[in-house]
């Protein structure tokens, strides 16, 4: 799991469209949540960077359902 700014540069810069095996339609699901519920802290890049992770893999290929904030916690 990606879990900095950096490692997501750095995967952004190690993967190569090559590096998927040609076997068929690839999914994703991408979940960012800033705004958790109460007592629960707010976060500030995790809708920002499923943001960045979408168009990144859009990029390769995929087919991706990107859900932040409120289509998640209703």
């Amino acid at each position: 799991m990606i879990q900095t700014r950096g490692e997501l540069r750095k995967f952004e810069t190690q993967v190569a469209l090559t590096d998927l095996p040609d076997t068929g339609r690839y999914f994703a699901l991408i979940i960012g949540i800033n705004d958790y519920q109460p007592p629960n802290l707010k976060l500030k890049t995790p809708v920002n960077d499923a943001k960045r992770i979408n168009t990144l893999l859009q990029k390769y290929g995929f087919e991706t359902t990107l859900l932040l904030d409120d289509k998640v916690t209703g």
